[in-house]
């Protein structure tokens, strides 16, 4: 049964590439807050206010990627060190409480199809590329 509306009330993305870092991205759309933070460039980290729109953005984001829907390709799994050479690895997690993620999906260098459509959104809301700089 396809949803209609968002339910989600927070979504937190990181990204950690090799040698280079992480960055963390952590929308509470309950709130109208955004939290950003980078390992390699600790004077980049930010907490700002998200516009209506940008809530809106990101929960028609979440639908239109199918987030929900990525249960059968990156099933829940505890986190785990990568065996093989793990050239991007990626972390999402969707909360309907502040407490714990309903729904947590992980990979390496494994995206998801709509995880393109789903950077442009974030990067749009943040304001800057949602990516490791050097």
């Amino acid at each position: 049964m396809e949803q209609s509306a968002c339910t989600y009330t927070m979504l937190s993305v990181e990204l950690t590439q090799g040698r280079k870092g992480t960055v963390r991205a952590l929308f509470d759309m309950r709130n109208g807050i955004m939290k950003w933070q980078e390992t390699n460039r600790w004077n980049r980290n930010f907490t700002r206010s998200l516009s209506d729109r940008d809530v809106q953005r990101l929960q028609e984001m979440i639908l239109s990627c199918r987030i929900p829907q990525w249960q059968p390709y990156f099933p829940d799994r505890p986190h785990v060190e990568a065996e093989q050479p793990c050239h991007v690895r990626w972390e999402l997690s969707l909360f309907r409480n502040d407490v714990e993620p309903e729904l947590h999906f992980e990979g390496c260098d494994d995206f998801p199809p709509s995880f393109g459509h789903l950077r442009d959104v974030l990067t749009l809301v943040i304001r800057q590329p949602f990516q490791v700089l050097d």
